[in-house]
């Protein structure tokens, strides 16, 4: 019977029967796994030539929209100017006309509220104006009495001077009588006291008479 030979000090150790045979490695050395590869680092991108790249078509593209703008403006001006050409004839020589005199000359518009009446409409609005002599027992007791009118459009105020003079003209009183606030249409009867002595020879005028718009 033989029996398997026990290896030397120094020798490396046979496999056994059946079990595949390893490569030897020297004394004291380990194996290394092999080293993988490291893949390459990419290509850097040059900032400077996208920005350059950038402007040129930003460029490009300003010049192009100008370009048609112009090619579009170019050709309505052309087509303005040539029907304006054909469409123009000559003006025939003018003949100077006399001014038509009955022709209207255009009113001037007056802000509302300052549009003052005539003075002939004013004094229609005073229909009536007088002495009334109430005189008793010799007390002198003479008064004016007047009644106005509103014909215009609006509510207005009435501002009526006069006065009194004697047969001589002298005069022996005056005075002013107000309206206020009478309305369209509508009419009015005042009266005011005066300091007449006497109503024989004397004769009442009115110096003025002012209408003005109520508010």
């Amino acid at each position: 019977m033989t029996y398997p030979q026990q290896p030397q000090p120094g020798q490396p150790q046979q496999p056994g029967y059946g079990y595949p045979q390893q490569p030897t490695q020297p004394y004291g050395q380990q194996p290394y796994p092999p080293q993988q590869g490291y893949p390459p680092p990419p290509p850097k991108r040059s900032k400077g030539k996208v920005i350059g790249f950038s402007v040129l078509g930003v460029v490009a593209f300003i010049v192009i929209i100008s370009v048609i703008a112009a090619a579009l403006g170019g050709g309505s001006d052309d087509g303005g100017s040539a029907s304006d050409t054909s469409n123009s004839a000559p003006a025939a020589p003018s003949e100077d006309k006399p001014a038509d005199k009955g022709a209207a000359e255009p009113k001037e518009d007056k802000p509302p509220g300052e549009e003052k009446p005539a003075a002939n409409d004013e004094a229609k609005d005073l229909t009536s104006i007088e002495l009334d002599d109430r005189s008793e027992y010799g007390i002198a007791d003479i008064w004016v009495t007047y009644t106005v009118k509103n014909n215009s459009s609006k509510p207005s105020d009435y501002l009526i001077k006069y006065e009194v003079v004697d047969s001589s003209g002298t005069r022996a009183d005056n005075g002013e009588l107000y309206v206020t606030n009478l309305q369209p249409g509508q009419e009015t009867k005042e009266e005011m006291f005066t300091t007449l002595e006497t109503v024989k020879g004397m004769k009442l005028n009115v110096t003025s008479l002012d209408r003005t718009e109520a508010f």
